[in-house]
């Protein structure tokens, strides 16, 4: 992944956005985390995996290297993977998929989130905005199968909704979509 496209603000400091986000996944693994199971962040570590493990008390790793060409998965079988706002940023997701499909068995979860919004609010540093239709296509593909949808409303400061059209386009199109997806 190219690193410059793919900065965002992604610490907890007063980010309206971002500590909605977190409190959503934070409702959303209630009851699916625990440190009994080997868990797998997708991407470099970041604030969010320390989020994670904090409010879980779990141990979870990361993959090592770049996404788009050749990864490293620390273990050889993980019973949760979390692929966090991660696979727009990718070239080739597929190739990700395949290879997560390899760590995975009959018991194991994926949760994939994506941001979900209308074509106005692309933007630059994402390379696949992947509606419902092509996700499901795209996770067949890879040997896997959706069993669960989320969808949550994106929550920014009021403020920012009454600055243009874009932004007041978000306050109805802009969405965090959790899959849930396991091996078929």
């Amino acid at each position: 992944m190219l690193k410059e496209l793919t900065k965002t603000m992604y610490g907890i400091e007063d980010n309206h956005q971002t500590q909605s986000r977190f409190k959503q996944t934070l409702r959303f693994f209630e009851g699916k985390l625990n440190n009994e199971q080997t868990i797998l962040d997708v991407g470099n570590r970041n604030p969010f995996t320390d989020f994670l493990e904090s409010n879980f008390n779990v141990k979870i790793d990361n993959t090592i290297g770049d996404l788009d060409e050749d990864f490293d998965i620390p273990k050889p079988y993980y019973d949760v993977i979390i692929y966090s706002h991660t696979l727009e940023h990718q070239f080739n997701p597929l190739s990700s998929l395949l290879k997560l499909n390899r760590v995975m068995d009959d018991k194991s979860f994926m949760y994939v989130m994506l941001p979900e919004r209308g074509k106005l609010l692309w933007c630059k540093g994402h390379f696949h905005e992947i509606d419902d239709y092509r996700f499901q296509l795209l996770i067949k593909r890879a040997g896997l199968k959706i069993i669960g949808k989320t969808k949550n409303k994106v929550w920014r400061n009021w403020t920012k909704y009454l600055t243009g059209i874009r932004p007041l386009y978000r306050l109805i199109r802009e969405f965090n979509t959790t899959y849930t997806i396991i091996k078929t």
